[in-house]
C-alpha cells in the first residue's frame, strides 16, 4: 500500500511540475537573450522566477519547514548549502525573494540537454577537476557579481549527498568571500534526500526542514581554515541535532 501511494504521489507531482514548467519555457528564453550583466540585475526577471520558486514548492506536495536564524542580507552576500537533491534548488532560490542570484555549477550536470540549456543562462557551471578552468570561472563570477551585486549561490560539498551525510567542502566560497568582501550564509537542508534522492524516479511525501543561518565575516578570523572551520561545525551541529530530532 505504502509503494502504491509512493507511486501516485511521484506520477501527480510529475504531471504537475511538467504543467509548470511549459510557462518558463519564454521566460529562459527571453532571458538567453539578455547580456549577463542585464540578465542578473533584473529585478523583474527574477521575481518571475521567484514566482516559478515558489509555484513548484508548492506541487511538491510535501512539508516543508523554514526556520531563520537571519534573513538574507539586503547587500548581496555568499549562499553556501548541503546538497541532497536536486530540489535544493526551489528550496534555497525562494529566500532571496525574487533578488538577482548567480548560480554556481559543475560541469557534470551539463551532461543533459535541459539543464545545459538553463545553466548557461542562469548559472556559471565550474569543473572542480581542472584548477586552471575552476580559476577562470572565479574570476568571471567575481566579476560578474561586483557590476550586478548579485548573490552567489554555490554547494560547497560539489556533488550531491544520497545519505545526508556532509561531505568535504571545496574553498571555493571563501576564495570568493576574500575577493568580494562579502558575508557567507549557510543553508541546512534536512531530509531532501528521502524525498528525491539522486538518481531516483520516485519522488516522497517526507517532511522537510530549512535553517538559514547567520552570516560569517571572513574579516572575523584570523586564517581562512579557521574561517572554514567555523562555518563546517555550523552545519555539523544541525546535522547531529537533526539526528538527535529523529531518534526521539
Amino acid at each position: 500500500m505504502k509503494s502504491i501511494v509512493v507511486l501516485l504521489h511521484t506520477f501527480l507531482v510529475r504531471f504537475l511540475l511538467f504543467f509548470i514548467c511549459i510557462p518558463l519555457i519564454p521566460v529562459v528564453l527571453v532571458a538567453s537573450c539578455l547580456s549577463p550583466f542585464n540578465r542578473f540585475s533584473s529585478t523583474f526577471l527574477f521575481k518571475i522566477i521567484d514566482f516559478f520558486y515558489t509555484v513548484v514548492l508548492r506541487c511538491l506536495l510535501i512539508p516543508i519547514t523554514y526556520k531563520w536564524i537571519s534573513k538574507i542580507p539586503n547587500e548581496p552576500a555568499i549562499i553556501i548549502a548541503n546538497h541532497q537533491s536536486s530540489l535544493d534548488i526551489v528550496l534555497i532560490g525562494i529566500v532571496f525573494k525574487g533578488s538577482p542570484h548567480i548560480w554556481l555549477a559543475r560541469s557534470e550536470l551539463m551532461d543533459t540537454f535541459l539543464l545545459r540549456w538553463i545553466l548557461a543562462i542562469f548559472a556559471q557551471v565550474i569543473d572542480v577537476h581542472n584548477a586552471r578552468t575552476t580559476a577562470v570561472t572565479l574570476r568571471k563570477v567575481i566579476t560578474l557579481a561586483s557590476q550586478t551585486n548579485a548573490h552567489i549561490v554555490l554547494f560547497p560539498e560539489g556533488s550531491r549527498s544520497s545519505t545526508g551525510k556532509l561531505q568535504p567542502f571545496f574553498d571555493g566560497y571563501i576564495l570568493l568571500a576574500k575577493k568580494l568582501k562579502r558575508p557567507v550564509v549557510p543553508i541546512y537542508i534536512h531530509n531532501l534526500c528521502n524525498v528525491y534522492p539522486r538518481g531516483s524516479f520516485f519522488i516522497k511525501r517526507v517532511p522537510v526542514d530549512v535553517t538559514v543561518g547567520p552570516a560569517f565575516f571572513l574579516s572575523d578570523y584570523n586564517e581562512d581554515q579557521q574561517f572554514k572551520k567555523t562555518i563546517q561545525d555550523w552545519f555539523a551541529a544541525k546535522v547531529t541535532n537533526a539526528s538527535t530530532k529523529n531518534a526521539e
